[in-house]
């Protein structure tokens, strides 16, 4: 379970930056957390740690499928 904390903070941080580009987007993301990818990864999994179970579960299976689906997606328009 342990193991799924920083997985689930490197894929959410990935979707964030890689896939939704948020940082680009909104003015709020000019500030740290928001603007670095390692910042954010770090203090979601500082977050994650003291979540449930079943929020680290759900938030691993969403952005894993979601990482997924982006990666397969770009593979496709190649």
């Amino acid at each position: 379970m342990i193991l799924l904390i920083p997985i689930t903070a490197i894929l959410c941080a990935w979707i964030w930056f890689g896939v939704f580009r948020m940082d680009e987007r909104y003015q709020f993301s000019k500030r740290k957390p928001f603007s670095c990818p390692m910042c954010f990864s770090m203090w979601l999994s500082a977050i994650l740690y003291f979540c449930p179970t079943f929020v680290i579960e759900l938030l691993f299976v969403t952005s894993s499928t979601a990482a997924l689906a982006a990666w397969l997606e770009n593979l496709k328009s190649k």
